[in-house]
């Protein structure tokens, strides 16, 4: 067993399930279907695999040379570990194997649905032989019993694992990517504009000077090339504009600079391309631009806007919040403002953010210190108050929307602005998801904002 992949009473537990599952089927039955999966694990095994590899997603994780050479005799020899050598003093050895096997399949990160699948495939393998096994029908439900309860296991087993691997690997990831941003962020924000900038440059000296293109590395292969290619997808995060910026990259590899390197282009179709390339660097440039803003935005944990913690964090507060108050046998209160539609002429950004700026304000002038307060939505805000009755939490619901409704925001086109919200309001109740909690003040939002707005609104 690797050591912190599982918990030992976890494994104390399964390998007393399974001693309790061989007690509860009598041993012929067992030693009848020992005998069966002797016999017929290499056909079971060779099922498996046929109808794997005709799953579009399981054929991704599956070769047929490595399915003939190795993995076909590890299926074998995990159904004969299962039903042929199980006894009372293999327990051990049981339980270890079939964490390690969920702790491979984490790390090829194969999907859990494969795995259960998988698991389903033997099941109908080994009943439909059951059935054809002359076995009298009490006995047959005893052994189709007994396969159904040790493969599930067995699975168990393998997905606690897997979990907990995968668990392990994303803190892992989290923590590399913790790494790369305790570098100076905004440092290397302005190295890679320029390293995209000196390619760029030596790329138009190339053509304006008739050097041979192909001898030009491609920008993937430049020094922005090579970072984005190996450091931004952990930096951003999966971020869907980073392969927005990929897509970019390998467009001016794959297109516009097999076009120069061709040769033979006229002055016309020359300055095209180059029009075509200078749009797709200057697309670069923008969305990788973003993407670092993103990443300070949210590194400093707060919306760039109001300066408030932003909605990312909610959760672990909540979650903390949750903890701490049914410890404590005691009660808070979840808040949710969103911003009435004002009858004034349209906002323009810079309005709308002032607003959202001086909204946040008032705000933090009703909030107490000891509560929390973040940037919910485009124009909503979420306060959780802690340690609140009823009564308290209904006026500082109260205090908030008079404070909105009395305040005069000093926007660009209108620099005595009025402004309203309407607000939705939910105890906690005690039920340990902190969804819970948040969608019964939404719900009373909703509820609230159908009334006209600038008005409270209870769970």
């Amino acid at each position: 067993m690797t050591e912190g992949s599982t918990r030992p009473d976890l494994a104390s537990e399964a390998r007393e399930e399974i001693a309790r599952l061989l007690q509860f089927t009598a041993a012929d039955v067992r030693e009848t279907l020992a005998g069966l999966v002797d016999a017929d694990a290499e056909e079971v095994a060779s099922e498996f695999y046929e109808v794997m590899m005709n799953d579009q997603a399981a054929r991704h994780f599956l070769e047929h040379e490595v399915v003939s050479k190795r993995l076909k005799s590890s299926m074998e020899n995990w159904l004969r570990e299962l039903f042929v050598a199980l006894d009372a003093s293999r327990l051990d050895l049981l339980v270890a194997r079939q964490i390690e096997i969920g702790e491979i399949h984490a790390r090829i990160k194969l999907p859990p649905a494969l795995m259960q699948a998988g698991v389903r495939q033997i099941c109908r393998s080994l009943r439909t032989r059951l059935e054809a096994s002359g076995l009298s029908v009490e006995a047959t439900l005893r052994a189709e019993l007994h396969v159904s309860d040790l493969l599930h296991l067995a699975d168990g087993l393998m997905m606690t694992a897997y979990v907990r691997d995968v668990q392990k690997g994303a803190r892992a990831g989290e923590a590399y990517r913790q790494v790369l941003l305790s570098h100076d962020t905004m440092l290397e924000r302005e190295r890679q504009r320029a390293v995209l900038s000196e390619w760029t440059s030596e790329l138009l000296f190339a053509v304006r000077s008739s050097v041979r293109l192909r001898h030009l590395p491609k920008l993937a292969d430049s020094e922005f090339g090579l970072w984005f290619k190996h450091k931004a997808e952990v930096l951003f995060d999966g971020a869907p504009d980073a392969a927005i910026v990929a897509d970019a990259i390998d467009q001016i590899d794959s297109v516009l600079l097999p076009k120069m390197a061709a040769g033979g282009l006229s002055e016309n179709d020359l300055q095209s391309v180059l029009a075509e390339l200078r749009r797709q660097l200057e697309f670069v440039r923008y969305l990788s631009g973003d993407l670092f803003d993103r990443v300070l935005s949210a590194h400093a944990g707060k919306d760039s806007v109001t300066g408030l913690m932003s909605r990312r964090h909610l959760p672990a507060v909540l979650d903390r919040v949750i903890v701490q108050h049914r410890q404590a046998g005691r009660s808070f209160g979840f808040v949710l403002a969103h911003i009435d539609e004002m009858r004034s002429q349209a906002f323009s950004e810079d309005s709308r953010n002032a607003l959202m700026h001086q909204m946040a304000a008032c705000m933090l002038e009703i909030a107490r210190t000891s509560d929390h307060l973040f940037r919910y939505g485009s124009s909503e805000f979420a306060l959780v108050c802690v340690e609140v009755g009823r009564e308290a939490l209904g006026e500082i619901a109260n205090r908030l929307r008079n404070r909105i409704f009395g305040h005069r925001f000093a926007l660009r086109h209108d620099p005595q602005a009025r402004a309203s919200v309407s607000i939705g309001v939910a105890m906690f109740d005690g039920h340990p998801d902190y969804m819970h909690v948040v969608r019964r003040a939404e719900s009373a939002l909703v509820r609230a904002a159908a009334e006209g707005g600038n008005c409270v609104h209870w769970s």
